[in-house]
């Protein structure tokens, strides 16, 4: 009797595991089929072949879920969220990772696969825009394996996303840091994606030197004529003028443009090369006649070389052709910082002449106060005044304005 019970069960355990392997089998199959579908990129096929698989086991007793075993389940549901977000279905993609991510719940060995469905749904919610919900799986995603660099440089997107510079930059130099432990990172796609990132916190941060190192990588790995004007810019704004000279003479050499030629020549103002710059702001207006820019820094340039009256003539056609442009507010900013140069040399009258300009092309709160400050040390009160009022007027929250005004105020009283 109990020989035959063993026996009995002996075959239940066999058709148990030859239910089990087979189950394997068609999950392996199923699986390798869906993905050959999403790399080609028919993700209507690849969400159709896993829709399919999980037909079959979904509303199955716990019992027979338990031989396909939850976590073939789980990356079943995860292939299927991929899918679906190459179909711009993101809401019901992030469904079925929350429900891949119940499944896994409590397992411990499977913790590396619930880390990456937390990681595609953190990215799904970023890219959504939900940057709260983002972090919050990205966290989770570190939390149960902290030597992934991939949920670190989507947490870092998240950061940067938010405002929070400061920490996308750490982010981004943890995920470098675990990027660079793997085999040959140089050619990873996601080094230069990375490190672009760590650039543009380093570059709203206004750290403008470890923006250009972060450039000098980039150039290393993948140079382009972008990145070495980028480099030029951070460089000039670092104060290494001669750093960002060099970039300019190759890409004048290489690619001449008007805009090249307008960037040379401020940077050859600020090493006092005048004539030099004059003769780039002459090439540029000759390359565009059009771009209010070229004549604006011609004018400068003039100015420079001690013919007013050819400038005014310059910044009178400046004015005429003016429009919004990406480079007026930098062009402003630079009139600035050359006015408060001349103004350190107590050269008054070209510090005033390059703050008209600057105001009247990007007529910015920190302009006006420059030349209120300026205007109220040369004992010009009223103008002083005038032009602290319109800072003031300008950006309410300015503490400096404010400050200048209400003591000034105070003076005449």
């Amino acid at each position: 009797m109990l020989g035959a019970l063993a026996q009995v069960l002996a075959y239940l355990l066999f058709l148990a595991l030859m239910g089990f392997l087979a189950a394997a089998r068609d999950f392996e199959e199923d699986a390798t089929e869906a993905r050959a579908r999403y790399e080609e990129g028919d993700y209507q096929a690849a969400a159709d072949q896993w829709t399919e698989f999980l037909g079959d086991w979904r509303w199955l007793d716990p019992v027979r879920i338990r031989v396909v075993q939850r976590w073939r389940m789980a990356i079943a549901l995860r292939g299927r969220a991929k899918a679906l977000r190459g179909l711009d279905r993101s809401d019901e993609a992030i469904d079925d990772m929350g429900w891949a991510l119940e499944l896994l719940e409590g397992d411990e060995d499977h913790g590396w696969l619930a880390a990456r469905i937390y990681t595609d749904r953190g990215t799904a919610h970023r890219i959504a825009g939900d940057q709260a919900r983002a972090l919050a799986d990205l966290t989770a995603s570190i939390d149960l394996d902290p030597d992934e660099y991939f949920p670190r440089y989507q947490r870092a997107k998240c950061w940067h996303l938010a405002g929070e510079h400061g920490r996308a930059v750490e982010e981004a130099n943890a995920a470098l840091a675990l990027l660079l432990g793997e085999e040959d990172p140089a050619n990873h796609p996601d080094h230069i994606r990375i490190l672009d990132l760590r650039r543009a916190g380093h570059t709203e941060l206004e750290q403008h030197a470890l923006a250009a190192q972060d450039l000098s990588e980039l150039m290393a790995l993948e140079p382009t004529e972008n990145r070495r004007l980028q480099r030029s810019e951070s460089l000039r704004n670092a104060q290494d003028f001669e750093g960002a000279l060099a970039d300019l003479d190759v890409l004048v050499v290489e690619h001449e443009t008007c805009r090249y030629r307008q960037e040379r020549a401020g940077v050859l103002l600020m090493l006092d090369r005048h004539e030099e710059a004059l003769q780039d702001a002459q090439r540029a207006v000759e390359l565009d006649p059009s771009d209010f820019l070229s004549h604006g820094w011609l004018s400068l340039c003039k100015l420079e070389v001690g013919d007013p009256e050819g400038a005014l003539e310059s910044l009178d056609r400046c004015g005429a052709i003016s429009t919004v442009d990406p480079g007026r507010t930098a062009f402003a900013e630079l009139c600035r910082s050359i006015a408060e140069r001349h103004s350190r040399a107590d050269q008054t009258d070209l510090a005033l002449r390059y703050l008209a300009v600057s105001i009247q092309v990007d007529a910015t709160c920190a302009a006006y106060l420059t030349r209120g400050k300026l205007l109220e040390d040369l004992g010009q009160l009223d103008e002083a005044w005038a032009d602290f009022r319109t800072a003031r007027s300008i950006d309410p929250s300015d503490l400096g304005a404010q400050e200048r005004l209400a003591a000034l105020e105070a003076a005449r009283e």
